[in-house]
């Protein structure tokens, strides 16, 4: 018999959650592609924090973060500025760790997804905001 009902149901709804974000991961990996970019990597791990896609296009280096949600307008609140600051920070490594791309132009986008009706499969849709958001102040960077 199971002791704890509570984490196991919690961890089922993680694990679903983790797919969802997954999911929403590959739908803005294509919505890239159909623009042009190419995927350098997908959840880019550091010791500071995850960058969900980095993308090249041209001379042009793309940090995009993807967030999906239930509804489009709450995964437009779901970046918050200390997400920001993690993922320029995360940036920040990459591009240490990386030199060939310190002479490129960089950018940080994010996507929104919105699920499908409650049990629907599929998106509503997807956003793409370029330049979604930029570095605040130097000393970050």
């Amino acid at each position: 018999m199971d002791k704890n009902p509570v984490s196991k149901k919690a961890n089922k709804t993680r694990r679903q959650a983790e797919r969802r974000g997954r999911l929403a991961e590959w739908a803005a990996l294509a919505l890239f592609l159909v623009k042009g970019c190419r995927p350098l990597h997908r959840r880019y791990r550091t010791p500071l924090g995850e960058i969900d896609l980095i993308l090249a296009r041209g001379n042009l280096i793309i940090f995009a973060e993807v967030k999906a949600r239930a509804r489009m307008e709450d995964a437009a609140f779901a970046l918050t500025t200390k997400q920001q600051t993690r993922i320029i920070r995360a940036a920040r490594w990459f591009l240490s760790r990386h030199p060939t791309f310190h002479d490129r132009a960089m950018r940080f986008d994010v996507v929104l997804v919105g699920a499908g009706a409650r049990g629907a499969r599929g998106w509503r849709g997807l956003r793409h905001i370029p330049n979604a958001f930029s570095l605040p102040d130097r000393a970050l960077w």
